[in-house]
């Protein structure tokens, strides 16, 4: 699946893979603990799935949703733990809700979310 092209982000799964923002790459990778590539989820573009410079991924524990910094989109994107897409939200400002390049994500212990 290619070589990592600036990787920026790292989250551990509840299954015990380790997902990477591979931010050149505009994708992210789904590893297991000995390095092989299970999963590869992304391309360069602006809809669902698709990346600018993917940076910050966090996983909510309770749900297994994986939030990720879209840098150059200036949103979040939620994926199922299955990688599948869930949601986004955000854009381009600095008004209530948006976001300029957002570098990373985190959340608290209520599920809220900080950028």
């Amino acid at each position: 699946k290619g070589h990592f092209h600036h990787p920026s982000g790292i989250a551990v799964t509840p299954n015990r893979t380790v997902l990477v923002g591979d931010s050149y790459n505009h994708r992210i990778l789904e590893i297991t603990m000995e390095g092989r590539c299970v999963a590869c989820v992304g391309k360069v573009g602006d809809g669902p799935l698709q990346f600018q410079y993917p940076k910050g991924i966090v996983i909510n524990k309770d749900t297994g949703q994986i939030y990720i910094a879209d840098n150059n989109n200036h949103r979040i994107q939620v994926l199922n733990p299955d990688l599948t897409h869930c949601n986004t939200f955000g854009s381009k400002g600095s008004k209530q809700g948006q976001f300029n390049h957002p570098e990373d994500v985190t959340l608290d212990s209520k599920g809220f979310v900080y950028v």
